[in-house]
């Protein structure tokens, strides 16, 4: 059995007998996760999405408030519920109590982001909505689980079954249940290929890149054995404490237990633990597996941050322990450092395409990012939700920016001054020169704990930010795996996801578009003193022009033509070295002026994005919550 091609078709003849299936996995973002944002629109922010298309600052602060009352009687209603046990459960049903307990933040959880619950679709959510619903199979963020509390060990090391390695065996394992599903309907037919595409965001692209990993390029091993805990001997008068029984199983190189019945020769079978779970399910034969082509159509993933180091599932006491404070002790460069190795991130094996977006201005020390040695790469404006989705439109507050003094007693830092008010307003300087706030929305302030006892020096941003920006990215995305999946897009995601009416973005995106599909020159912001110098530079080239067009009137004899008379007019003739004239670099990115006032107004790409960072693009980075402080050279690490 085989296919044959049809060159003038351009497609593949599926013979009568076999079965070929498509389908695409979504492997969504840490603590992103489109059922918990389903359930917050619909019991916490009910007409959310209109009011979002409406998009005036008045209307979502109103909204914003009203928001905020909602919040506090879930809160109430949680304590009432939870912790007194008084409430009559039968009045709700176990969908909105569920919600209830998993939404909400306890105080260790508020000293960090938000919770799943609390963000707005991601491009991979987003993208899985537009696709046929026998295609897509969905796999919830790193650290979620469906209308359940988030889990720290998930979300802080990408670790246990929450973590990454656990969303790529439990997308290979619905992966296996869709093909079942689809075998069953076609029985008489072979399944010989399965086509996939695959799609991630966040670790979740760290995700999807380890799942291309497993079955297309991991090696076969041997199943472990392995002694666990098997209960206790029985009491004799022999022994003063129970004895503790062992027993030996097999595990795979996860070190999960595997069923030795279903290998050949302790061997895991091809295609990682999508393989195995085809065996255990009984859905194909050792002999089926191995005849089994898959083939990795697109791989399109959104700035990849792996943050991985499997601890397993720790729980509260062991994370709080020992274990979690080697973890905090040592460092995300010590624990993170080594990710592209341990999830085979840069070893996806054989794909038709592969395209990867990744943040600028993200500097965050917990996002460092792993970029993609094959494929297309482009690096677009905006940090690490901008890019892939997830922010709302509202007022974002950074409530330290920066910090002087906060930790004193331990040795002065980075962050450390004897004159703290001057290291702040250098920063705030900074921040309005490059666009990212104005004079009004960054104030400095004293942070003071326990009656003045603990006290340190803080830059706060607020911002009225507007979340559209981040589906210029998706519209990319959509506009590479078209060419691959024309079938299974089944909505127009320009329209499901517009920016119409936005004009600013629509500017953006034309910028963008030159750069993402026609290879012009990445879109660097560059500051005020940059575009000075090179407007000067335009400015004397084009008096330099007015004076030689003047020039050229001069004959090489050194008088002007006649003049209506008849008589000829001497004119000394000009030397040679004052005809020199200085090249200068033609530059798309020097903007067009307005000089209002003393003013400069910039025009052209680099005025577009002057608003962009201002309007549309976030502050990610921020002190005062746990795993979000910057780099303190504020510099991305990448790998």
């Amino acid at each position: 059995m085989g296919q044959t091609f049809v060159y003038n078709a351009g497609v593949s003849v599926v013979p009568e007998d076999e079965l070929n299936l498509t389908f695409g996995l979504f492997f969504d973002g840490t603590l992103n996760n489109r059922e918990n944002t389903r359930l917050r629109k619909k019991y916490r922010t009910p007409g959310e999405d209109q009011l979002a298309k409406d998009n005036s600052r008045e209307e979502v602060q109103k909204e914003e408030k009203a928001v905020d009352e909602i919040r506090k009687r879930e809160d109430t209603l949680y304590k009432y519920t939870f912790e007194t046990n008084k409430y009559d459960n039968s009045k709700r049903d176990n969908e909105y109590l569920n919600y209830l307990e998993g939404s909400h933040r306890g105080t260790l959880d508020k000293l960090g982001v938000d919770n799943s619950f609390s963000n707005d679709y991601t491009n991979v959510a987003r993208m899985s909505f537009c696709c046929d619903s026998n295609y897509t199979i969905y796999i919830e963020g790193i650290g979620t689980l469906d209308n359940t509390k988030d889990t720290d060990d998930g979300f802080q090391y990408g670790s246990g079954i929450t973590g990454v390695r656990g969303k790529v065996r439990k997308g290979c394992e619905m992966l296996a249940d869709k093909i079942n599903e689809q075998k069953r309907k076609e029985p008489n037919k072979v399944l010989t290929q399965v086509t996939v595409d695959v799609f991630g965001f966040s670790r979740g692209a760290a995700a999807a890149r380890n799942f291309v990993y497993e079955v297309n390029a991991k090696p076969i091993k041997k199943a472990k054995d392995k002694k666990v805990p098997d209960g206790y001997y029985p009491m004799t008068s022999y022994t003063d404490e129970p004895v503790q029984k062992y027993k030996t199983i097999f595990v795979d190189t996860d070190g999960k237990e595997v069923q030795r019945s279903v290998l050949k020769e302790d061997l895991m079978p091809r295609l990682g633990h999508l393989g195995y779970k085809l065996l255990e399910k009984g859905i194909m034969t050792q002999e089926e597996v191995s005849n089994l082509s898959v083939k990795v159509r697109f791989v399109g993933v959104y700035d990849t941050v792996s943050s991985y180091e499997e601890f397993g599932d720790m729980g509260t006491a062991e994370r709080v322990g020992f274990r979690g404070l080697v973890h905090a002790t040592l460092g995300s460069s010590f624990n993170f450092g080594d990710d592209v190795e341990q999830l085979q991130l840069n070893n996806m094996g054989r794909f038709s395409q592969a395209v990867h977006f990744t943040a600028q201005d993200e500097h965050r020390e917990n996002f460092d990012l792993t970029r993609m040695i094959s494929g297309i790469e482009k690096n677009l404006p905006g940090v690490h939700c901008d890019i892939g989705g997830a922010y709302e439109t509202g007022m974002e507050t950074v409530d330290e920016i920066e910090v002087v003094n906060k930790h004193p007693g331990v040795g002065f830092n980075s962050y450390s001054s004897w004159n703290p008010q001057k290291k702040l307003d250098d920063f705030r300087k900074k921040l309005i020169t490059d666009y990212w706030y104005q004079e009004e929305e960054l104030v400095i302030s004293e942070e003071k704990h326990l009656k003045g006892v603990l006290q340190y020096t803080k830059l706060t941003g607020t911002r009225f930010l507007k979340k559209e920006y981040s589906y210029i990215p998706l519209h990319f995305m959509a506009e590479y795996c078209v060419k691959h999946m024309s079938k299974e897009l089944v909505k127009n995601v320009d329209k499901e996801y517009s920016i119409a009416g936005h004009d600013l973005l629509e500017d953006a995106k034309k910028q963008l578009h030159k750069y993402v599909f026609d290879n012009s020159p990445e879109w660097h912001f560059q500051d005020d003193a940059v575009l000075k110098k090179k407007l000067d530079q335009r400015e004397a080239e084009e008096n330099m022009k007015k004076l030689r067009e003047e020039w050229s009137m001069i004959n090489p004899n050194g008088t002007k033509p006649a003049v209506a008379d008849n008589t000829r007019v001497y004119n000394p003739k000009v030397l040679e070295q004052y005809l020199y004239e200085e090249k200068f670099t033609k530059n798309e990115d020097i903007p067009r002026t307005v000089q209002l006032e003393e003013v400069v107004i910039y025009g052209g790409p680099q005025g577009i994005l002057r608003k962009l960072r201002n309007q549309y693009l976030h502050w990610s980075a921020n002190r005062d919550w746990m795993g979000m402080d910057p780099r303190n050279d504020r510099k991305r690490v990448e790998h």
